[in-house]
């Protein structure tokens, strides 16, 4: 995961002067902004550093903006990289093609500094939650379930999450929860349940920061809490958490198990809910509700 310590960086791939000069004009006092003039110079950057964004010319030379996208998803540490594409052409065709080479959004030709702004910040954000997820695209390790946290153990962990959870609220940083629950939970056999929860568990913590809480909860049901993730972050995390944990095997006495999970989420900063009282709004969410791999927000109407 990227220190945040670290100042983020911009690769401005481009042969135009006017838009280097601009760009750094735009950027330089809060980005380590590179730049890459030719071929050999993006290749060497996009395999050795990891960046926070890339700006690309739609007129670079001798070769398609759409190949430069193709070769930068096509390496490990910018393959989610956000990608502006800086170009004047309108046509539909053009800008599907370019998404579907990993352009991320479009950039003016006239050089807007009010729209670099807004692109930026969006950048930032998509950074926010590809940290928060990055582990979600590793290979989650088999362990013995006699390593993971003992269950003894719940009932101070879900004292000291209400406790942080009181905290979060009181701070003006954005702060999201999340409850789970494990949708097959309640058709397996009570030895099988005992198996999963620390297994699961496992999961959810590996799958998260170390500043993210999760406490295990009871028949099937987890919460986790987020600090300084906004609540479209947290929408955002719980989407490629869902997709991911399809992917994933549980090795089980019974052999291996997948799972999907229902989630409920709401915002904390400003939540006039007690975390108690919003576990209890999620169960009663999670049975009012038959589907699977379901998401449910907790804000609705909350004040």
């Amino acid at each position: 995961m990227r220190d945040k310590s670290v100042v983020p960086s911009v690769l401005v791939i481009t042969d135009n002067p006017a838009i280097r000069f601009w760009v750094k004009k735009h950027l330089d006092s809060s980005f380590f902004v590179l730049d890459a003039t030719a071929k050999d110079e993006t290749q060497i950057v996009i395999l050795d550093f990891p960046l926070d964004l890339i700006l690309l010319d739609d007129a670079f030379p001798h070769m398609s903006p759409l190949e430069i996208c193709a070769q930068i998803r096509a390496t490990v540490l910018n393959s989610a990289t956000p990608i502006f594409l800086i170009t004047g052409r309108l046509n539909k065709s053009f800008r599907n093609a370019a998404i579907q080479a990993g352009v991320t959004d479009f950039l003016s030709s006239q050089l807007d500094a009010d729209e670099l702004k807004e692109r930026v910040e969006e950048a930032e954000q998509a950074n926010q939650v590809r940290s928060k997820t990055s582990t979600l695209f590793v290979h989650t390790p088999k362990q013995n379930p006699t390593q993971a946290a003992s269950l003894t153990s719940h009932s101070v962990l879900r004292e000291q999450a209400a406790q942080l959870f009181a905290n979060e609220q009181k701070k003006t940083q954005p702060a999201s929860l999340l409850v789970l629950k494990i949708d097959q939970f309640l058709h397996l056999e009570n030895s099988v349940k005992e198996e999963l929860m620390p297994l699961f568990s496992q999961f959810l913590t590996h799958c998260t920061s170390q500043k993210d809480l999760t406490v295990p909860l009871k028949e099937g049901r987890f919460t986790v809490l987020l600090p300084d993730t906004q609540i479209e972050q947290a929408t955002k995390i719980v989407q490629v958490l869902q997709t991911e944990l399809k992917k994933h095997s549980f090795n089980t006495k019974n052999g291996q198990m997948h799972l999907s999970t229902s989630v409920a989420l709401s915002q904390v900063n400003g939540n006039d809910k007690s975390f108690e009282e919003l576990i209890e709004l999620a169960n009663e969410a999670f049975d009012q509700t038959s589907s699977s791999n379901a998401t449910i927000s907790l804000d609705k109407g909350t004040k």
